[in-house]
């Protein structure tokens, strides 16, 4: 809705900033995002069903991901709901190469929901806490054409860059979630960008696409400029962010967590009459 209204109010000044940057050598990816004819249909559309469970993203390109989370979240909840007591890994290893053997085009990114259930319950032994981080930094900065990456197998059913990205995020985050530099991902500052993480990733093309569009119109086009545009999108980014944060995601969870509790009361009380009426 906010990138709606933007849209509306003729906001979004990607196209002609795309066309500069496309006269200086830059790739036009901008042309393609909020071109003109997006209705309120449209709008309707993507709210209900498309960006979540189609993952659309005419309003917002970043809604892609919400698919990938979604469908990976259903898989994952139905394998933990049907699965015998145990063999975690073995069972969820038998499903993966069923879900590869059944549709090879499967997002990798789902493989990696699967997969990344298990790092809190196998063991890694802490002398490779550092070694998996590094290996992981490594795989997730991966660069097409670039003489080491090239060394790299080839994957033939995913994309490369998002193959490695995945198998690097997997490694970082392995090490992590059993406390390794725990005082460092503690601290205030770490804290505060995990906060705003979820809003900042959703808001932050917005912002590219409406502010700092409209300000690479308006400034030369030097470095010195572009630098300068890069840390006021940032400044407004994060503040955007953090209003986002206190006044859409805070009363959200807090709504969310009413309705389960509300949910779960009435499932254990239907239970409750339930195993009186048997017994």
């Amino acid at each position: 809705m906010i990138s709606f209204v933007i849209y509306q109010c003729h906001g979004y000044f990607n196209i002609p900033a795309a066309k500069i940057s496309e006269s200086t050598g830059s790739t036009s990816w901008l042309y393609t995002c909020f071109k003109p004819g997006l209705s309120y249909i449209t709008l309707f559309k993507d709210m209900l069903w498309r960006s979540l469970i189609l993952g659309e993203g005419n309003f917002n390109p970043v809604c892609w991901s919400l698919k990938a989370e979604f469908v990976g979240s259903i898989y994952l909840l139905l394998f933990y709901i049907a699965k015998p007591r145990g063999h975690n890994a073995l069972l969820l290893l038998l499903v993966m190469l069923l879900m590869y053997t059944i549709d090879k085009k499967t997002p990798i990114f789902l493989y990696a929901i699967l997969s990344g259930s298990l790092l809190n319950i196998i063991p890694i032994p802490k002398k490779s806490y550092l070694f998996l981080l590094l290996l992981g930094l490594f795989f997730g900065a991966f660069q097409y054409e670039n003489a080491i990456y090239n060394l790299l197998p080839y994957v033939q059913s995913w994309d490369q860059r998002y193959f490695y990205n995945t198998l690097g995020a997997i490694l970082v985050t392995a090490p992590i979630i059993h406390g390794y530099a725990s005082g460092f991902f503690q601290s205030r500052l770490l804290q505060f960008l995990g906060t705003i993480s979820f809003p900042l990733y959703l808001l932050h093309f917005l912002v590219l696409c409406s502010f700092s569009c409209w300000l690479y119109l308006l400034l030369p086009n030097n470095g010195l400029m572009l630098f300068l545009n890069f840390l006021f999108y940032l400044l407004v980014a994060i503040s955007i962010s953090i209003l986002f944060e206190k006044y859409v995601d805070q009363p959200a969870i807090r709504i969310s967590h009413r309705f389960s509790s509300f949910l779960f009361k009435n499932c254990d009380e239907k239970v409750a009459i339930s195993m009186k009426h048997l017994s």
